[in-house]
């Protein structure tokens, strides 16, 4: 009977044990196949219990992953910590957890992370080209090869070190591109002209690049011609995503007395993986109209925008711009668009959006093609006048509603075709007018008065880019644009060459 007993209080003994472990293992099991079946949120609720009764590296690990696919990322470095703090010697965590502050563009967090995981695993190959990436976009180029070169002395056929070994050489390598441009406008108005680029990315403080730019425009048979000159630096601050602009510039023009002098500067930050925001200012020459050929007419053009970039899949960017020209007028102008992937394969590349724009200027300058001598001399009392912008077009209450398409194909390895078509499905704008007055006192005046003009834009971007070796690629482009002011057809074409040295194979 003592025996029975004594077998008895065993097997309850056990069964209550089996009970206690088994369940452990199934939840983590069962919660993982949640979590791989994109059920997150039961994952999640099961973690959170199982996480809050057991000390688990792989419960936390697995917590802090499903965190992450669920966007909860403060959750999710929170369990991280949580695993670091309980778990010291298990290092991997180190590497995931890096790896994700990676993907959160949380780079300076990222590189030390990743630098302590290097200091018990120093070849490990994910872990170096981790920090390479950052050490690349921080201007670091020499401590960015160093940890590829490690890579790649133990694994000489790493795709990817490769390939960004061979981004960082191309990228940093010192170029020159050249081209020439011609465009035709119902003004009438034709142009033409040369550019001229020469660039170098020697270090996150030393960018510089140096621009020349001359055009000859043919207006009533007067030909008129213009150059301008720029030199700039790029500055890359470390693990901020801040990088700064500066430019500066002489603008030569026949009819102006002295040389004009330009200048920009701008912020780019890039606040998460997905979105930048860019600010700047540039004094520069308008060089649009018919009056602004033959006279120069310099702008002040600002800008605030915040663009998004989501994997080259999802675009779009909202933005005010602000032209301030030297009589005191301002122009400002909001738009906003955004392009959404419809089919995304290798070879070819659809997207279709919408885009809005609001554009008006403090005072509209459509002045009358005569003369007040001339109106008063051949025009009768209350005859509409021809009008032109003097010197630079000004909107009234110009609003553009305006669908988007854009198509990019693959032809081939070297060949990239891209075509972006925009066409207004609503748009208006306050038209100005110019009618000839004679008041009681026979006094002669023009007035002006404004009419809902409602119009219909597009316009057609095309581009090719044959690349005929790593050192020597060209780009054609063609743009037609029939907007409220102008239509036009403009063309170019360009060669870069890149000097390249010791690009890796």
């Amino acid at each position: 009977m003592k025996n029975f007993i004594l077998l008895l209080f065993l097997s309850i003994s056990i069964s209550r044990l089996y009970a206690q472990s088994a369940p452990v293992k199934d939840t983590l099991e069962y919660a993982r196949d949640q979590a791989y079946s994109k059920k997150f949120y039961v994952a999640d609720s099961l973690l959170t219990v199982y996480n809050a009764n057991n000390a688990d590296i792989n419960g936390l690990r697995l917590h802090a992953q499903v965190l992450y696919w669920m966007k909860e990322f403060g959750r999710s470095i929170t369990t991280y910590e949580k695993a670091l703090m309980l778990f010291p010697d298990v290092k991997v965590v180190l590497l995931d957890y890096g790896r994700m502050l990676w993907e959160l563009n949380k780079l300076s967090k990222a590189d030390a992370v990743l630098n302590e995981y290097l200091l018990y695993d120093g070849q490990n190959a994910e872990a170096n080209i981790l920090l390479a990436y950052i050490n690349y976009w921080n201007g670091q180029i020499k401590t960015a090869k160093e940890k590829l070169d490690k890579v790649l002395t133990t694994s000489p056929g790493n795709e990817q070190a490769l390939a960004l070994l061979n981004e960082i050489i191309v990228a940093t390598a010192p170029y020159v591109k050249s081209g020439g441009h011609f465009a035709s406008d119902d003004q009438p108005l034709k142009t033409s002209g040369l550019r001229a680029e020469a660039g170098w990315y020697k270090s996150w403080l030393l960018s510089p690049i140096i621009q020349f730019n001359s055009q000859q425009a043919v207006l009533k048979n007067t030909t008129y011609n213009s150059s301008w000159l720029q030199a700039g630096n790029k500055i890359s601050f470390k693990h901020s995503g801040l990088s700064l602009h500066l430019k500066g510039g002489i603008f030569n023009h026949p009819t102006a007395a002295n040389t004009l002098l330009t200048g920009a500067a701008s912020l780019s930050l890039k606040v998460s993986g997905a979105i930048t925001l860019n600010a700047g200012t540039e004094r520069m020459p308008y060089q649009y109209t018919s009056t602004s050929i033959q006279i120069p007419v310099m702008q002040q053009h600002s800008v605030f925008a915040i663009q998004l970039n989501k994997n080259k899949k999802w675009l779009g960017k909202a933005a005010f711009e602000l032209e301030g020209f030297d009589d005191g007028n301002k122009i400002q102008t909001f738009y906003v668009w955004s392009l959404l992937p419809f089919l995304d394969k290798k070879n070819i590349k659809l997207k279709a959006g919408y885009s809005f724009n609001y554009s008006n200027a403090n005072e509209n300058v459509f002045t009358p093609t005569q003369s007040m001598g001339a109106i008063i001399a051949n025009t009768a009392p209350g005859s509409q006048l021809a009008g032109y912008y003097n010197p630079y077009f000004s909107p009234s209450n110009q609003t553009v509603h305006a669908l988007l398409v854009y198509a990019g194909l693959q032809l081939s390895k070297n060949v990239h075709f891209t075509s972006r078509a925009s066409v207004g499905i609503v748009a208006s704008a306050d038209q100005p007018q110019l009618i000839f007055t004679k008041d009681q006192g026979n006094n002669s005046f023009v007035d002006k008065s404004y009419y809902l003009q409602k119009y219909t834009p597009h316009e057609f971007n095309n581009e090719l880019s044959i690349r005929f070796t790593d050192r020597l690629s060209t780009a054609i482009m063609y743009e037609y644009n029939s907007l409220l002011f102008y239509t036009i057809n403009r063309g170019s074409l360009h060669l870069k060459y890149v000097f390249l040295h010791d690009k890796k194979k």
